[in-house]
């Protein structure tokens, strides 16, 4: 976070060829990891879903690397946050970006307190989603990597058949969603045949396991 601040304070610059930081940064990084954290604890104290429009969502970034596009963790920042407050709390991730969610996997895999399930398009950056029978220390991680190419079927069986019954399998106080729509066909970083219909669908999926209207 120090070299965050200090590179978006002294006019910016970038952490790799993709991750950078600009002067407004530090600030929209503060604003963005707020959001988060209100739109948890509104979904904690059972006040219907919420969203926190931040982006990127940052489910790349580690606790010592700034990487992905990712300034700062968000989802983990936002676990954190809950679970301090309330150290009974149950929190589950649900992670549908086309690209694994490695520094969400990394902050988390040894919190049993949190479930955390990545849904992404298998070989693709950054790596290290491929074994979807390596849980973790704690079998607190799912990770479901698709064939390139997949497109609503694949995605959505996948998602009602492994992700959901892995994270509610133990009810969570709150299910947290990193919506990334890097799958959609017209998207030239992946190869996944998405449409917003079936992230519609995948919505409604998650709706609906919690009695929520879609």
């Amino acid at each position: 976070l120090r070299a965050v601040q200090g590179l978006s304070q002294s006019g910016g610059g970038g952490f790799d060829m993709d991750t950078y930081c600009a002067p407004g940064s530090w600030e929209a990084m503060l604003d963005g990891t707020r959001a988060w954290l209100h739109a948890t604890a509104l979904a904690a104290e059972a006040r219907g879903p919420a969203v926190a429009l931040s982006r990127p969502a940052g489910h790349h970034a580690t606790a010592s690397v700034a990487m992905g596009f990712g300034l700062v963790n968000f989802a983990a920042a936002a676990t954190a946050a809950l679970l301090t407050a309330r150290p009974e709390a149950r929190v589950s991730i649900l992670d549908w970006d086309v690209h694994y969610g490695n520094g969400v996997a990394d902050l988390l895999r040894e919190e049993p307190r949190a479930l955390y399930c990545s849904l992404h398009e298998f070989g693709g950056f950054p790596g290290g989603g491929e074994e979807e029978q390596q849980r973790g220390p704690r079998g607190n991680l799912l990770r479901l990597p698709l064939p390139r190419g997949s497109g609503r079927e694949a995605f959505l069986s996948a998602l009602r058949h492994k992700a959901l019954p892995f994270l509610l399998a133990r009810p969570p106080d709150v299910l947290l969603v990193c919506a990334g729509y890097d799958g959609l066909l017209a998207d030239p970083l992946a190869t996944m045949e998405l449409s917003p219909a079936d992230y519609g669908e995948a919505v409604r999926a998650v709706l609906d396991e919690h009695g929520f209207p879609a």
